[in-house]
């Protein structure tokens, strides 16, 4: 059976004492462009909180 599951990449970023506008003004934001380029990218989904940054 070949390997069916599939790929996927988290991208974790702290950011003490930014405010989630912050977040996801400054690194979010940022992540995501870059990101969307990607050969194959079928999703992208973030969260912005306060002094965190996720991206996956």
């Amino acid at each position: 059976m070949p390997d069916i599951t599939n790929v996927q990449v988290q991208i974790n970023t702290a950011a003490p004492g930014y405010s989630p506008l912050e977040t996801e003004q400054r690194i979010t934001f940022a992540v995501e462009t870059a990101m969307a380029g990607l050969p194959g990218l079928k999703q992208t989904r973030s969260l912005s909180r306060s002094g965190l940054s996720r991206s996956r």
